[in-house]
């Protein structure tokens, strides 16, 4: 074992006597050293550990909102669009990156369903013209080989010849509206103009007179009491907005009784133009209000195919009024009858001066 020693000479007066060596053993603080040397290894090794743990306890942690996106992600490879990130704070950037990932989320299912919304819209709107095509072809056909076979008397001749052309009218303006909605539906340029819907109104309620000099007619406003309005202008495409009018003359012709009274109310609300072209025949029931903007809807009554429609008409002022941000909507007319609400935003005054702060 290690000793430590101090060596002292010892004398008197100026004479030696000899040296005193003075000696402890170093076992006792070989044994503290080595013994504080395996605390600290084991120490710092526990530490290590206990890091190591910690570290990978944490990271896991904090990577466990990666792994749910990873999870989301997975599901939406399967198919399922409807899964979204949970919400984190958005001060992290975890927090950030899942509010972006469910905004490209949400824009990504919307896509999906207006695309499935498209196809299924266009699926079913070739079968019901294709329905509706079959009748006209159909007796088109049959009168031909009917005639080709001989079996038409001489006498029935133009009765038969009135029935194709009568069918071929038919099927032409089927053909017309069909190529009217689908070019609607292709999103056209519109050509914006100041468009007067009073005076639209006027010259809509005269061609009802010409169809029909029986029908009491008018231009009247939304107010009760005060006079129609001289005027009231709206920024549209004024073809299109005349064949709004136009269809809805033609619904009254085709579906109202002769004789009955017709009337347009024109009005405004905020920065909205409202007409009203009220009917007074047998109307529409309520269910089926909501349905005859469809395409090829009709009621089992009123709109039979027999009247000569072709199921297309309101459709096609749903479009129209759609590209000039309005809306269409059915309501009963008081008294009984249809009425046919167009809400249109009014023209705006570019000239009109903005208001600023002074300076």
């Amino acid at each position: 074992s290690y000793w430590r020693a101090v060596a002292v000479p010892v004398s008197v007066g100026d004479k030696p006597y000899g040296v005193v060596t003075v000696a402890l053993p170093l076992a006792n603080t070989t044994e503290t050293i080595l013994n504080s040397a395996q605390y600290f290894s084991l120490l710092g090794l526990l530490i290590v550990v206990v890091g190591a743990m910690a570290s990978y306890y944490l990271i896991r942690r904090s990577l466990f909102p990666l792994r749910r996106i990873e999870y989301v992600a997975g599901q939406i490879a399967e198919g399922d669009l409807t899964q979204r990130v949970a919400p984190e704070p958005e001060s992290t950037e975890v927090g950030s990156l899942a509010k972006s990932l469910n905004v490209m989320l949400a824009q990504i299912e919307n896509s999906f369903a207006q695309q499935q919304r498209s196809e299924e819209r266009m699926r079913r709107f070739v079968s019901d013209a294709s329905h509706e095509l079959r009748t006209p072809l159909s007796a088109l056909r049959g009168y031909g080989e009917l005639y080709r076979m001989g079996g038409v008397p001489d006498e029935r001749v133009p009765e038969v010849m009135q029935r194709i052309e009568n069918e071929s009218v038919r099927m032409g303006k089927l053909v017309e509206d069909l190529l009217t909605l689908a070019r609607l539906d292709e999103v056209p340029e519109i050509h914006p103009e100041p468009v007067d819907l009073v005076k639209l109104a006027h010259d809509s309620l005269f061609d009802v007179s010409a169809l029909d000099a029986s029908r009491v007619v008018s231009v009247i406003s939304m107010n009760e009491g005060e006079p129609a309005p001289s005027s009231l202008i709206i920024e549209a495409d004024k073809d299109q907005i005349t064949q709004v009018f136009t269809n809805l003359i033609g619904n009254i012709i085709r579906y109202t009784p002769k004789g009955s009274p017709v009337e347009i109310a024109i009005g405004q609300q905020e920065d909205h133009a409202i007409v009203e072209v009220r009917d007074h025949g047998p109307g529409i029931s309520a269910p089926d209000r909501d349905r005859v903007f469809e395409r090829f809807f009709r009621t089992d009554v009123s709109r039979s195919r027999a009247s000569g429609g072709s199921g297309l008409g309101l459709s096609i002022i749903a479009s129209i009024l759609a590209l000039h941000s309005g809306q269409a909507t059915l309501d009963k007319t008081e008294g009984g009858g249809l009425t046919v609400r167009l809400v249109l935003p009014l023209k705006q005054d570019k000239t009109a001066p903005s208001a600023t702060k002074p300076r």
